[in-house]
């Protein structure tokens, strides 16, 4: 295989950080690589910074799309890599200096020459309107086999704590040819890729022990839209089931979010989640340390009990049976 590296940017109106990110990418110190940015329809300096980027390093292309989503964009980016190795990163992050060259000596080492995926740690740091650091994480991960991974993905509650993402993973080439980002996701699409990939035969996941990335936190990117989150998160559940319907039992964030919406009364995220559970049978832990209630007749008359009582009588009232079930 040769030693040329696709680094794969795409944006969509972050330019203010772009030009930190691809030099970040230039800066490596395994020099021979490729920058493709893809540029998802912004309207705002990213070509005017793109542009500049370009005409200043020849490893740089830019290309600009019609708004279609992440999933479209990296997809776009990949068809035009030209390298046996690929690495999707945000816009409005940056790689450590020598992740490239860890990641591709830990996958010479191995031996394997094809459907290799290398991961490594990464960092979050959470910064204010002006920049400034508030504060920051290092999701510290190891070796672990697939199935650990799958679990570990699956048992996701909150938080930087996946252990694979386009910023802390090299793969190789090949592993495009028979899949692609879902690009009917609008979010969740790369973990969904990652359970693809987890699920297939003969791939090997690879731990390479260095900070790969710096993942930013930030007012642009923080995630508004929680309804969309939400209905995303459904989707991939629903996925994930039809791919393997042994992977749900491993998932416990159905129970907190079903317990959101009995508190709250939403009744539209009620009935999606209850018919998530009728179709799936998903475990529902409304409380940690409480008992599966993954019954939909059961989750009614709890949701029916919050009509009439307020949410103090409720949790009392749960407590008293879960002290009753010990």
């Amino acid at each position: 295989m040769s030693q040329l590296v696709s680094v794969i940017i795409p944006t969509y109106n972050v330019g203010q950080y772009l030009e930190a990110s691809v030099r970040s990418v230039l800066s490596q110190s395994h020099s021979e690589i490729e920058c493709i940015i893809v540029d998802d329809g912004s309207t705002d300096d990213t070509k005017n910074i793109a542009d500049g980027l370009v005409r200043n390093d020849s490893r740089v292309s830019y290309y600009f799309k019609e708004n279609g989503g992440a999933a479209s964009a990296r997809n776009f980016g990949v068809r035009y890599a030209r390298g046996d190795w690929v690495i999707l990163m945000d816009s409005d992050d940056w790689m450590c200096p020598e992740t490239i060259e860890i990641q591709l000596t830990r996958a010479r080492e191995s031996g394997l020459e094809s459907k290799v995926i290398v991961y490594s740690d990464f960092e979050v740091v959470w910064q204010d309107s002006g920049g400034m650091v508030k504060d920051r994480y290092t999701n510290n991960l190891s070796q672990m086999t697939k199935q650990q991974l799958i679990e570990r993905i699956m048992s996701y509650e909150a938080g930087p704590t996946m252990p694979l993402s386009p910023i802390n993973t090299l793969l190789s080439r090949d592993i495009f040819d028979s899949v692609a980002y879902d690009e009917s996701f609008g979010g969740w699409e790369e973990i969904n890729l990652f359970i693809d990939l987890l699920l297939m035969e003969g791939t090997a996941f690879l731990y390479a022990k260095t900070v790969a990335s710096v993942y930013r936190i930030h007012g642009s990117n923080t995630f508004r839209d929680k309804d969309r989150m939400f209905d995303n998160y459904i989707r991939f559940l629903y996925a994930t089931h039809n791919k393997d319907d042994s992977l749900l039992r491993y998932c416990v964030r159905i129970g907190p979010l079903l317990r959101n919406a009995i508190m709250q009364k939403d009744k539209k995220k009620f009935e999606v989640l209850v018919a998530l559970v009728k179709s799936t049978r998903v475990p529902v832990y409304l409380f940690k340390n409480g008992i599966n209630i993954n019954l939909p007749v059961v989750l009614r008359m709890i949701y029916l009990l919050r009509t009439v009582l307020p949410a103090r009588q409720m949790l009392e009232l749960y407590e008293r049976v879960l002290h009753q079930r010990q």
